[in-house]
């Protein structure tokens, strides 16, 4: 009910003055009180995007390079000198008598700057039976044919041998050495052998020199760089050393790493 203030009538909530004298009243009645919004549809609620998960990078490749024996028979070009160098240079060290590895500090003494031996690549072999026994200075051993060691160089006649592979720094400039030495049963053998290799290297290399009847020095390109190579003979043994280097070696530098071996 309204209630008139003039004459205290009671009127309607409705009406907008006093049906009795007529006095304007307000109108007070409930107030409408507004809904408060409510959209039709609600989203679900998503965590915080975390992304995908982490995973560990895989470890990168050694760096060390894994020089295995020179394909000599039917090789021609650039490629062809350095298989040849790589089988020469991947056969022997301290397995024959008298052989032995050329040490960090005589390389340093010959060609300056500081060199390390690659435990993983370097390595001895000795050959029973056409089976070459082949130990690694890392102490793994591993029993492989001769002819997988030479790559489709000569086998007959092999007893024994080393590789071995040295990295170094010098004057800021990366370089390698590659030194190996075959034994064979007899120096025919090791002539023969000597023969193929100096054969191959003599069409291919970009330059070639003959020291003696049982020494010469081959220079081939390797990218930027120069292969130095040296192969020697002395009985029924073969030597073989390669440098890389950013400059070619002179014959008396190449011939003090043999002398070493």
């Amino acid at each position: 009910m309204k209630k008139c203030p003039r004459c205290g009538f009671d009127n309607i909530d409705t009406v907008t003055s006093c049906v009795r004298c007529g006095y304007p009243l307000t109108y007070q009645g409930p107030t409408a009180q507004p809904t408060p919004y409510q959209p039709m549809y609600q989203p679900t609620p998503q965590p915080p995007y975390q992304g995908p998960p982490y995973q560990q990078p895989p470890p990168p490749p050694p760096k060390g390079k894994n020089k295995l024996l020179i394909p000599i028979v039917g090789a021609v070009g650039v490629i062809a000198v350095v298989l040849v160098v790589i089988v020469l240079f991947s056969v022997l060290h301290s397995g024959p008598s008298g052989m032995s590895f050329v040490t960090p500090s005589e390389a340093s003494s010959v060609l300056g700057g500081t060199w390390s031996i690659n435990n993983y690549t370097s390595y001895t072999f000795t050959v029973h039976d056409g089976i070459a026994t082949v130990k690694y200075l890392n102490g793994m051993t591993a029993n492989r044919s001769v002819a997988s060691i030479t790559q489709g160089a000569p086998t007959v006649g092999i007893t024994s041998g080393y590789y071995e592979y040295m990295v170094g720094t010098v004057n800021g400039k990366s370089e390698e050495i590659t030194i190996s030495g075959i034994a064979f049963q007899s120096s025919s053998d090791a002539v023969n052998f000597f023969s193929q290799v100096k054969s191959v290297l003599q069409m291919s290399a970009a330059k070639f020199k003959t020291v003696s009847s049982n020494e010469f020095v081959a220079y081939c390109y390797s990218g930027s760089d120069i292969e130095s190579i040296i192969v020697a003979l002395n009985g029924n043994t073969l030597y073989g050393i390669e440098v890389i280097a950013p400059q070619p070696l002179g014959t008396s530098q190449l011939q003090s790493l043999v002398s070493y071996v």
